[in-house]
């Protein structure tokens, strides 16, 4: 019987006696920086031992982008706010995770929000038009309830995370890996004291990096 195993760190052959993984194809995949061992055990009982340095995997390489955030006040539905949700996918072979760095008004439409707590007004609904077209609550986190293995490995963001909360990089969750997809949802506490149709964006800032 021949027994195959590997760890991350160097090792003698005494230590895969009780420890470390079962190497049942003839790769591993890796994702941190240094010395690997490989072990062999053939049925006469003789082991043999290689070390591999791995030296090219980079974990601290993060992107940011920002996205131009979609939704919509109508004080006339029962629902007033409505936003598109933002569905992200985790292509790579590890897991990701995703935090936010920035949730901000932004210029060009005919609205300038400024980004209030949700606490700023006790009851929202008795705004007048002066300050509905001023104020806005945006806040941001997972849409799903749990996490699954084609979706989140770990969340963080079951809650709200308001704009007026993010005073730096702030986790959201973490990805699972080889096409996990999950959502980001927004809401909003606002005024619904508008006199005619305007338009406003808000630019929101991802992070995300190998975890």
């Amino acid at each position: 019987m021949t027994v195959k195993k590997w760890a991350f760190g160097n090792y003698s052959a005494s230590y895969f006696s009780s420890s470390g993984y079962t190497l049942s194809d003839s790769s591993i995949t890796v994702t941190n920086n240094g010395v690997y061992t490989i072990y062999a055990k053939d049925a006469a009982g003789n082991e043999s031992i290689a070390n591999i340095t791995v030296s090219y995997v980079d974990n601290t390489v993060s992107i940011t982008h920002p996205i131009s955030v979609d939704y919509m006040i109508n004080p006339n539905l029962s629902t007033p706010f409505i936003a598109s949700d933002i569905r992200l996918v985790n292509n790579s072979r590890i897991k990701v995770s995703v935090s936010v760095q920035d949730l901000t008004s932004a210029t060009g439409g005919s609205l300038y929000f400024l980004n209030a707590s949700p606490y700023t007004f006790s009851n929202w609904d008795t705004l007048n038009n002066t300050q509905s077209k001023i104020y806005i609550a945006l806040g941001l986190q997972v849409k799903e309830p749990t996490t699954s293995v084609d979706s989140w490995y770990l969340i963080t963001a079951y809650n709200p995370i308001y704009a007026t909360d993010i005073i730096s990089k702030t986790l959201l969750g973490i990805l699972n890996p080889n096409g996990a997809s999950g959502y980001l949802t927004l809401s909003a506490k606002h005024g619904l004291a508008f006199d005619s149709t305007y338009t406003a964006t808000h630019n929101l800032v991802l992070v995300f990096e190998t975890s």
